[in-house]
């Protein structure tokens, strides 16, 4: 019985390290090719004020029936959740922020995809 308990813990142990070194591997590699995520244009009501000097704000020319004043670019989603997205400058490091948006009619996105080059 100890015997079994032993194995269980050792497999449990080395799951959970692969797992661990896994993901971590994978972290990295998304953070120095941020460019394989989808571009994300975003526009909002207010302004975000970011300073990671990456991120371009532009401020949309007043129109009737325009809520947002402020357009994002050289921005990616990292990855969405069930009512929030999480976005990275283009240009990613430790230092640059996480930009965490609210998935409602605060904000308007787009997304830009582009094609696998058929030659690669």
């Amino acid at each position: 019985m100890l015997t079994a308990a032993e194995l269980i813990a050792a497999t449990s142990w080395t799951t959970a390290t692969v797992a661990q070194w896994s993901g971590r591997g994978l972290a990295r590699d998304v953070a120095a090719r941020p460019e394989h995520l989808p571009r994300v244009i975003l526009d909002t009501k207010e302004r975000l004020n970011l300073r990671d000097g990456t991120v371009e704000e532009s401020r949309l020319p007043p129109a009737e029936d325009q809520e947002f004043r402020y357009r994002y670019r050289r921005l990616r989603l990292l990855v969405i959740g069930q009512d929030r997205m999480f976005l990275v400058p283009e240009v990613w490091s430790a230092s640059n922020s996480t930009l965490v948006v609210p998935i409602d009619d605060t904000v308007r996105v787009q997304f830009q995809y582009q094609n696998d080059n058929p030659g690669a």
